[in-house]
This record gives C-alpha cells, sequence and structure tokens, in this order.
C-alpha cells in the first residue's frame, strides 16, 4: 500500500512528488488513510493566489487535496514527513 503526496503549482509550475510505504506504519495509521480515500470528495473554492503550492494525496489511484480534511496527529506527522521528502 503506498502513499503519494504531490505538490503542485509554484512558480515554476514542475510537480514534485514523494512515495510512503504504508505497510511499514501501524494499522491505525492505514485505517485512517482508509477512511479519507472513502469519504466523497469536497468542492473547495478556488484558490486566487496564482502560483501557490497545492498539496494532494494519492493512494490508490484517488487523489485528494490534502486540505480537504483534517488529519489525525499521526496523519498529519507522515504528511509532514513526506513533504520533507519531496522530489521532481
Amino acid at each position: 500500500m503506498k502513499l503519494k503526496l504531490i505538490q503542485a503549482g509554484g512558480f515554476a509550475g514542475r510537480k514534485k512528488m514523494a512515495e510512503e510505504d504504508l505497510d511499514d506504519h501501524p494499522d491505525q495509521l492505514k485505517e485512517q488513510v482508509k477512511e479519507v480515500f472513502s469519504q466523497p470528495l469536497k468542492a473547495l473554492p478556488r484558490s486566487k493566489e496564482r502560483d501557490k503550492e497545492q498539496h494532494f494525496l494519492e493512494f490508490e489511484g484517488k487523489v485528494v487535496p490534502v486540505q480537504s480534511f483534517k488529519p489525525s496527529k499521526e496523519f498529519k506527522s507522515l504528511i509532514k514527513k513526506m513533504q520533507s521528502n519531496l522530489d521532481y
């Protein structure tokens, strides 16, 4: 089970990505990830800021904007870890 973090936008407009193997994490975190991706997507207002970086998570072919849900403490920690590993 792989979770992918995607950073899109920014001045250059290039995407950065980081992957994390969820098999190395506790079952509770895996269940939280599955729960987030089982929810229907909420429409988000468009950002008025041009070139603003946006973050998305991809899991089992489904993409969800990070700002569309409130992650748990453990999930937030995983996202931060993945942000530090973002690469082109």
